[in-house]
């Protein structure tokens, strides 16, 4: 999703890709290299970084995107304040283990977000990285990069009682 991202920003921006396990950040390195040589030379429109994805990279922010790839339990308030005004969320929210909701969160100015319910998707939840570690290597051995044909399985279609009306929050004052 990095490459895709990093491929449609072009020169013109910028794309912070983040794993907490440096093993799936080399690996990433290492594919960029070999796939998108030109992409991997213009470096400077992608960082890949080791960083725990489920806490806030403030680095590079504010955001005008932030992609999880992996499920959550909630929905992220803590990332809402990394988004530029009108930037957005896209997070499959949902219990582990069982069907997720693709949600855009968006900013739309200081303190006030919208949320989009967008479709039913199954995803891989967020967990710590030796919880993540023991359980692929347990499954998958040392194939790490069987890792990333599992991140989502396809999209259901557009289901009316999931997508719907937009709905306004006001983030707590800090």
């Amino acid at each position: 999703m990095s490459c895709c991202m990093a491929r449609l920003v072009g020169d013109s921006g910028h794309v912070t890709a983040v794993d907490h396990i440096n093993q799936l950040v080399n690996l990433l390195l290492t594919k960029l290299k070999v796939t998108y040589p030109k992409l991997y030379k213009l470096y400077k429109v992608m960082d890949v970084v080791d960083w725990d994805a489920r806490k806030p990279y403030k680095k590079n922010g504010p955001y005008d995107v932030i992609h999880f790839g992996g499920g959550v339990k909630h929905i992220p308030l803590e990332f809402i304040p990394d988004l530029k005004i009108n930037g957005s969320i896209l997070v499959p929210v949902g219990p582990p283990y069982g069907p997720h909701i693709l949600k855009k969160i968006t900013l739309i100015k200081k303190n006030v977000y919208t949320i989009q319910n967008l479709a039913e998707v199954e995803a891989l939840h967020f967990c710590s990285p030796e919880e993540q570690v023991m359980e692929f290597r347990q499954i998958y051995g040392h194939h790490f990069n069987k890792l990333f044909s599992l991140f989502y399985k396809p999209v259901q279609p557009y289901n009316a009682t999931v997508t719907g009306q937009l709905q306004t929050y006001k983030l707590p004052d800090t």
